[in-house]
């Protein structure tokens, strides 16, 4: 499932609005995303995925979003609040649920992946605006086209 760019494979992505930590000012596949401190806030960028998915956000083991974004129902645009705040530094576990095969992929190195592969690729200052992340998914096992 995608939000913003057309792919081939099916792939995700999500806009997360609010104060994040950038580890590096460049697009990289394999990239955790941290809290920069505050709210934080998902917009969903659109999808062309074949197969179903949805997303969950994940801090500290908890799960702060429930099920979200059903990219097959959810219209470009739909924002979703994350209740709370958050520290600076907290690592944010934003996770892909692909509904057709149960595989369940997040940002990060791969390492928590089943198949150890990276399937999301976190873009910093997305657009130019500072402090928002893209973050684009590949839903496919054993990293599909790594179209993201």
């Amino acid at each position: 499932m995608k939000l913003t760019k057309n792919i081939s494979a099916i792939a995700l992505a999500v806009t997360v609005l609010g104060s994040m930590v950038p580890a590096v000012s460049q697009a990289a596949v394999g990239d955790n995303v941290s809290a920069g401190g505050g709210a934080i806030s998902i917009r969903f960028e659109g999808s062309n995925a074949g197969y179903n998915s949805n997303l969950e956000l994940w801090i500290g083991g908890l799960n702060v979003s429930g099920s979200i974004f059903p990219n097959h129902a959810t219209p470009v645009g739909t924002t979703f609040n994350v209740p709370g705040t958050f520290t600076a530094g907290q690592l944010l576990d934003i996770q892909l649920h692909v509904v057709n095969t149960g595989n369940v992929w997040h940002t990060g190195s791969g390492a928590g992946n089943v198949d150890g592969i990276a399937h999301a690729n976190v873009v910093y200052n997305y657009g130019g605006d500072v402090g928002r992340t893209f973050v684009g998914f590949e839903d496919l096992y054993g990293g599909g086209d790594l179209d993201y």
